[in-house]
């Protein structure tokens, strides 16, 4: 008689992360100051509301967010280099 044998549920793969530093470019600063718009690497524009989701969900492995005068804000973790700093063009 042959083995009954049962079929698992095939695996999904998390999506690779990068970690190498990809930069992220404001494009748009309130009047404060404040980084309000910003460019991906892959070309991709999003609001600062946006690019807090995605750290947060782990997508930028080379940022994080801080709370800046009760604002979520996200910055480059640091590394000594200023060349990848959240920075204006």
């Amino acid at each position: 008689m042959p083995k009954k044998t049962t079929s698992t549920p095939a695996r999904k793969t998390p999506a690779k992360r990068s970690t190498t530093r990809a930069p992220i470019k404001v494009t748009k600063e309130s009047k404060s100051g404040r980084n309000e718009q910003f460019r991906t690497a892959g070309g991709r524009d999003l609001s600062r509301p946006q690019l807090v989701r995605e750290i947060e969900q782990g997508l930028h492995p080379n940022h994080h967010v801080r709370v800046i005068k009760g604002t979520k804000t996200p910055v480059s973790n640091p590394d000594g280099k200023t060349a990848n700093n959240l920075d204006d063009d």
